[in-house]
């Protein structure tokens, strides 16, 4: 699972090409990750737009260092691909409803050095193809408005396929694009996105660094098979509560084992992709024993002050359940009182240091 959330500002909403530059330095200099830029021909889409020329990405590509991602909303996109190649693309995304043979215009996209990517429609149902396609790609976008302009409402029914996605393919990038804004982003990140694409979410607002940093905020989750059903309960939470989690797995009830799941909390917490983590097994202690192991501060905890006092004197980023002997209710309280808490410091700081 790719546990750091991106923000990709959609330039779509910047219609006056002499905004372009200083709108693109501003959202870079806010903290950006990259730039997706929406390529539309007037025939798949109803709507053309001045990036259908490569020459609008050759200039965003001298005002940027990030990544580049073009989504190419068009009916053939084999006579646009190269051209956006050359322009500086990063990432070239084409549509599962395009013309053309999908499968070798990925892999001709990838064969020129760049990320390849698959957009489906809200309609787009999984089948044969749609599989082969998402395996092929480097990236799976999952559009969650009618592709075509601006300023649509997130279609919440999307989230299930980006689920299924997730479960499937659960170490590819997957982006959403439309309708995201600060209010709704837990529930795309929740249902397993990791680059998050938003237009007017982002453009309207004053400011650009705050609501991207909002967007991004989210608390990892990860369970073995114990520990499988109280985390599926502590997500849907999480849902209730509007906050976002990334769930490392596992993503069955199969056998599996814990030190595997505690270890990708552990390093994505050092990576600074998310502050906190919850890591759940049968007992709790296999998990907090594991993740200790791998560098950081987890803590086992079976009531709420214990869950109080792992912040306020250990400053523990990841919290531990044991399954059998918490309900989804227990864990909501031991969460709350967790996150609650504000560390001390002082004395506790000394001893913190002797780890």
């Amino acid at each position: 699972m790719r546990t750091q959330i991106q923000i990709a500002p959609s330039l779509l909403g910047i219609s006056d090409s002499n905004m372009l530059e200083a709108k693109v330095k501003e959202l870079d200099t806010a903290g950006a990750d990259l730039f997706h830029i929406d390529v539309m021909d007037g025939v798949f889409v109803p709507t053309r737009t001045l990036y259908l020329n490569p020459h609008v990405t050759r200039d965003i590509r001298q005002w940027t260092k990030k990544d580049l991602d073009v989504h190419l909303m068009v009916q053939n996109p084999a006579e646009h691909i190269g051209g956006f190649i050359s322009a500086g693309a990063d990432i070239v995304t084409i549509h599962a409803e395009a013309d053309g043979d999908k499968i070798q215009l990925l892999q001709d996209i990838k064969q020129r050095h760049v990320r390849a990517g698959i957009a489906l429609n809200p309609a787009t149902e999984f089948d044969e193809n749609i599989m082969a396609y998402c395996r092929e790609a480097d990236m799976i976008l999952f559009m969650t408005v009618v592709p075509g302009k601006g300023g649509q409402g997130y279609i919440e029914t999307v989230n299930e396929k980006i689920k299924t996605a997730r479960r499937l393919f659960p170490d590819k990038d997957i982006q959403v694009d439309g309708g995201v804004k600060v209010e709704n982003a837990h529930t795309a990140i929740t249902a397993g996105a990791n680059i998050l694409v938003s237009g007017t979410g982002i453009l309207l607002q004053k400011d650009y660094k705050k609501v991207m940093d909002k967007m991004r905020e989210a608390i990892l989750i990860g369970s073995d098979h114990a520990g499988y059903e109280l985390k599926e309960a502590v997500k849907a939470w999480f849902v209730e509560q509007k906050k976002a989690c990334i769930d490392v797995g596992t993503y069955t009830r199969d056998s599996c084992d814990y030190p595997v799941y505690a270890k990708k909390i552990a390093e994505a917490i050092q990576r600074e992709d998310a502050h906190y983590g919850i890591l759940i097994c049968g007992t709790g202690q296999g998990m907090s024993m594991a993740a200790n192991r791998f560098g950081v501060r987890a803590a086992l905890v079976m009531n709420e002050d214990m869950a109080s006092m792992a912040t306020k004197h250990n400053d523990a980023h990841v919290l531990c359940l044991g399954a059998k002997y918490t309900t989804a209710e227990q864990a909501q309280k031991y969460i709350t009182a967790w996150m609650a808490a504000s560390y001390e410091g002082g004395r506790h700081q000394r001893r913190l240091d002797m780890f």
